[in-house]
């Protein structure tokens, strides 16, 4: 029970507005009622005497913009729910960094801290999707979306389509008489402030969002998007190529053929990368996924089909060409992880491509419409990439490897050291090897070879447990992935277990760059240091709250590394 205080006059009363869990006792977050928010924004408070804090799973505190399950704790928390020990036990959790016998409690809230030291509310964890692999809460493209003056109200919701694929929807209330955006401006817009997972594949302009009668979201209610891409007028194909190309695209993203362009973008039209192998494969004729996500419209992707061009190398360029003809500041090349291709380093190349280009590499036999090409040993694939890098790449540049693809970064780097051609710093992501980073003797790594014998059921359990895999692949794709994870899994085993000289460290400088979220990574903040055994200079750097795949949905932090800001 919160009780009133005393009577005061009008002149020096201030009201307040209180949010918080009936579990703590007053005070709670709360700020003044006079300080209206904006429509579309998120409730911002600020703690009023009270231990408040967004954490990850186990407590872990969140840094500042980072979206965390509010913990509630101080003086005034409650002891618990009478006579329900297992709720209790589940919901007040001992406080790590507080007195012996302190806990916290469990809110269900998800916040974040702001610049100015306020509480920023965005939504309910129960109310997360999961969308392949990913979680999303829905309160935070929705505060995307209402930040626009030209929204009203907005809500998201996942849909199914006809070919049973889940999508992201957005749902919005236009606020006055002038229409929404197109589609691709909008996406555009938002992917400059969510990762790439959170944007909407399609948007729906409603006259009011439909609510049961306890005023949840009537999911019923949600009218399906309107497949549609191009404006009516837009130029059509012209020739049985691109006829061919637009009819394949149409049919895996279930668009009507005429709603078409050939100058529309796939992935703007809802495309993501499982949709990229499917649209490879219907169009054939030696098609890579890479050259999908190289070139994202019918008129792009019908030249690239007749191009003489060679693009049978390792590296492909995932960043536009550069209008003025000028070289860039820095070059980024990038080594998948185990099983992944190139096409894993879109999001990254979006992010950098105003300072830097982007070469991905396509490593063999990692194409999953090209199930014949057998996977390379690691030491010929690191021979043909340094000689494709010295040929390609000029003046500064970075090489990125994510897990078992930091592995073959550091064999590659040391044929370029060589050479002469030395990368001006070396990133390794969400890895570390195991063993004494002093003992240069080779490292035993029964945990890694025993990874790679388990049956297929596990592995995809454990990939899928850390977000590698979304359920869209069917049974014989998903056993070509888990083939080359195995392979990739083994070059790795063969490379750790080798002996390290004192001659084979690295001169280059590397960052090790890091997840606190990352299952595989537990113990980072000294486990980094394993790269002194193949390096002289290794950093820990980290981005909290990111998990193992952060390559894909933490893009702008990993850029800001990879550049070296």
């Amino acid at each position: 029970m919160v009780r009133a205080a005393p009577r005061r006059r009008p002149s020096v009363g201030e009201h307040v507005r209180h949010h918080g869990d009936h579990r703590a006792r007053h005070p709670r977050p709360a700020r003044p009622l006079a300080r209206a928010r904006r429509r579309g924004q998120c409730d911002r408070y600020r703690p009023a005497r009270t231990g408040c804090a967004p954490a990850r799973r186990g407590a872990a505190r969140r840094t500042r913009g980072v979206v965390g399950e509010l913990y509630v704790g101080g003086d005034q928390l409650s002891r618990g729910y009478p006579n329900r020990p297992g709720l209790t036990a589940a919901r007040f959790v001992a406080d790590p960094y507080g007195p012996p016998g302190s806990r916290l409690y469990r809110s269900g809230d998800l916040a974040r801290w702001t610049r100015s030291g306020r509480l920023e509310y965005v939504g309910r964890s129960d109310d997360q999707i999961k969308l392949r692999g990913f979680r999303i809460e829905p309160g935070e493209v929705e505060a995307a979306l209402l930040a626009r003056a030209d929204v009203a109200d907005a809500r998201v919701a996942v849909r199914v389509d006809a070919a049973g694929d889940k999508a992201l929807i957005a749902y919005v209330v236009r606020a006055g008489s002038d229409a929404l955006p197109e589609p691709a401006a909008l996406r555009a817009e938002l992917r400059g402030l969510l990762p790439d997972y959170m944007v909407p594949a399609a948007f729906v302009s409603l006259d009011r969002i439909p609510l049961t009668g306890n005023g949840k979201l009537d999911h019923a209610a949600l009218p399906a998007p309107t497949r549609t891409v191009s404006d009516p007028a837009a130029a059509g194909p012209s020739g049985d190529l691109e006829l061919h190309v637009v009819r394949a695209w149409s049919r895996v993203l279930d668009l009507d053929r005429d709603g078409v362009g050939i100058d529309d973008d796939f992935f703007d039209a809802g495309g993501d990368s499982f949709k990229a192998v499917a649209l490879a494969r219907a169009i054939g004729r030696g098609l890579s996924v890479v050259e999908v996500f190289k070139n994202p419209t019918p008129r792009r992707l019908a030249a690239c089909l007749v191009s003489s061009a060679d693009s049978s190398g390792l590296l492909h360029r995932l960043t536009p060409d550069r209008e003025d003809g000028t070289d860039p500041e820095h070059t980024v090349v990038c080594i998948p992880y185990g099983g992944g291709n190139a096409t894993a380093y879109r999001a990254l190349a979006r992010e950098v491509a105003e300072h830097a280009d982007l070469w991905a590499v396509e490593l063999p036999g990692h194409d999953p419409v090209r199930p014949d090409e057998p996977p390379r040993p690691w030491a010929e694939t690191a021979e043909l990439l340094a000689k494709e890098i010295v040929r390609t790449v000029r003046g500064r540049y970075t090489l990125y490897g994510h897990c078992a693809g930091t592995l073959l970064a550091v064999r590659v780097a040391r044929l370029l050291e060589d050479c002469g051609a030395a990368p001006s710093r070396i990133v390794l992501g969400a890895a570390f090897p195991p063993g004494d980073p002093t003992d240069g003797r080779a490292t035993d790594v029964p945990e890694v070879a025993e990874a790679a014998d388990v049956a297929d059921e596990r592995l995809y359990a454990l990939l899928h447990t850390l977000g590698g895999f979304s359920g869209a692949l069917d049974d014989t794709d998903r056993r070509r992935v888990l083939t080359v994870v195995r392979h990739d899994m083994a070059e790795a085993t063969r490379f750790l277990r080798e002996s390290v000289t004192d001659r084979d460290r690295l001169r280059t400088p590397i960052r090790a760059l890091l997840g606190t979220d990352d299952p595989l990574t537990d113990g980072y903040a000294t486990g980094y240091r394993a790269w002194e055994r193949y390096a002289h200079d290794v950093t820990l750097h980290v981005i909290d709250g990111a998990g193992h795949y952060f390559v894909k949905d933490r893009a702008e932090e990993v850029s800001r590394v990879v550049i070296g800001e």
